[in-house]
């Protein structure tokens, strides 16, 4: 990552719509996306519509045929962490209408969110799309400092590397959904617009953080989840993504490996729930040909 170039590929790291040529890295976000867009919340009522991580818009359908199952639980019980092995993996909105969701993503500015509704062929439902623009700091103390006590990233990792960038979302208060899509259901009708956008307050809570780590190894992304409001989280693993049960400090963890088909590269990373102070999945995620399943292992060891 050239650091003229790095807050970019950050965000594209964050992608998880699938377009032509694009980095692999975008893969790690997509994975992300796919976890992100299963959450159930405490009172177990999933949210309406389509759920946009970091400002970048994934529109997924799920049709799959169930393999295996693989689950991290608290060790209070009050939590499920469940990754379904499938045959069949996403299918994703045409290019029009994933250009136009992208086209207001890029608009926004970095820390705000929005309410977007695109009226298309591709939405007969009238879903509501709401993103967010992450913050991008290049510091580690400008990084920490927005986290707060909620996880500290190290500034080296196991192995040698160093950190390079950060990312930073934020809860998304979003109120009354269903009176917030009816009035601009009726605004897209009255104005024959074909998107219609609101902005969306942010609450302080974080949602979730990454931090970019580079070493001559490649490069390192650890990301963190905040599941202090969330009772279960469903995540898809398809037919070229194989998942294994390990132990990280004698906890349970998840081992993932993902071939990218535009690529031929493979997508490694580890998955660690961790219970305190606040509930956490902690995952460190890498493409580097050089990195290994070991080579992960041993940085998850020595995370706190």
């Amino acid at each position: 990552m050239k650091h003229t170039q790095s807050v970019d590929e950050l965000k594209r790291l964050f992608d998880s719509t699938a377009v032509p040529d694009m980095d692999v890295k975008d893969r790690i976000k997509q994975k992300i996306a796919m976890k992100t867009r299963q959450r159930e919340a405490v009172h177990m009522k999933k949210r309406v519509g389509l759920i946009v991580f970091a400002g970048i818009v994934m529109a997924v359908t799920s049709a799959f045929a169930a393999i295996t199952v693989y689950e991290l639980k608290s060790e209070k019980g009050d939590f499920v962490y469940q990754v379904t092995k499938t045959t069949e993996g996403p299918q994703l909105a045409n290019e029009s209408y994933r250009d136009k969701l992208n086209k207001v993503r890029e608009s926004l500015k970095p820390g705000t969110a929005s309410a977007v509704l695109v009226v298309d062929k591709e939405n007969p439902e009238n879903r509501v799309s709401w993103m967010q623009q992450p913050l991008t700091p290049t510091e580690l103390s400008v990084l920490q400092a927005e986290v707060g006590e909620l996880y500290t990233f190290p500034e080296k990792l196991e192995g040698g590397f160093a950190f390079t960038e950060g990312l930073v979302t934020h809860e998304v208060i979003r109120g009354d959904m269903e009176q917030l899509k009816q009035a601009m259901v009726k605004e897209a009708t009255d104005t024959k617009k074909d998107v219609v956008v609101k902005e969306l307050e942010l609450s302080k809570t974080i949602e979730q953080a990454m931090g970019a780590y580079k070493g001559d190894k490649g490069e390192i992304y650890i990301t963190i989840d905040n599941l202090e409001k969330v009772k279960r989280i469903g995540s898809e693993a398809g037919p070229n993504e194989t998942v294994e049960k390990i132990k990280i400090n004698n906890k349970d963890a998840l081992y993932h490996e993902q071939k990218m088909e535009e690529t031929g590269k493979v997508l490694r990373f580890i998955e660690i729930l961790k219970e305190e102070p606040t509930r956490l999945m902690v995952s460190i995620r890498t493409t580097a040909d050089n990195v290994s399943k070991q080579d992960l292992v041993a940085i998850a060891q020595k995370l706190k």
